[in-house]
């Protein structure tokens, strides 16, 4: 495979990626990472391929912390726990 992938295009896709973490919008941050990776396969993977797979999983980790109501809000599940363990 030839390595096609512009800079402007990795800027781009990378610039996608931050635009939702800003917005916190983990889901949006999933899809920009899975359309990143799409983008690798087809034009060849750069040098900070990994930085995209540590963005989703990152967004993963946060999208389980917080809840989305279907009004769309948003609330954070936040569980306590005593000195034993237990869910309190």
């Amino acid at each position: 495979m030839e390595y096609t992938l512009t800079p402007a295009r990795l800027r781009s896709l990378k610039a996608a990626v931050t635009r939702a973490q800003n917005k916190k919008d983990w889901r949006a941050v999933i899809a920009a990472c899975e359309k990143a990776d799409q983008t690798f396969r087809e034009q060849g993977y750069p040098d900070c391929w990994s930085d995209f797979v540590r963005y989703r999983e990152d967004a993963e980790v946060q999208a389980r912390m917080v809840r989305i109501k279907f009004n769309g809000t948003i609330s954070h599940t936040v569980r306590t726990f005593d000195y034993t363990g237990k869910e309190v």
